[in-house]
């Protein structure tokens, strides 16, 4: 029997191809979920952007989803307070120390 005639295949490749495609999926329903909860937990967004940013990641998910997320960064969440408190720390830290290093 020839090669060419076999229809067994090669169970690996199988495999391979198979946890490939779901993890592909895996990733664009994740993206695509994140991309949706951010954009109705926003308050900054109106109500005719939220309809089209729903329809382009619905319409096409890897896209719309990758380019909402990229042009719509969110801050850290982090209070001002809290971020001067974090570099009134790194100037007494670095009173004691030779080297401070610069995160921003």
């Amino acid at each position: 029997m020839l090669a060419a005639e076999s229809d067994e295949g090669l169970p690996l490749l199988d495999l391979f191809w198979t946890m490939l495609l779901f993890f592909y999926l895996a990733l664009v329903v994740w993206l695509v979920v994140r991309a949706l909860r951010d954009l109705f937990g926003r308050d900054d967004v109106g109500t005719g952007a939220r309809v089209g940013w729903t329809l382009f990641v619905l319409a096409l998910p890897l896209v719309g989803a990758l380019a909402y997320l990229v042009s719509h960064e969110r801050d850290t969440g982090v209070p001002d307070q809290l971020v001067e408190e974090r570099d009134l720390w790194r100037v007494e830290r670095s009173q004691h120390s030779t080297y401070v290093p610069n995160f921003h």
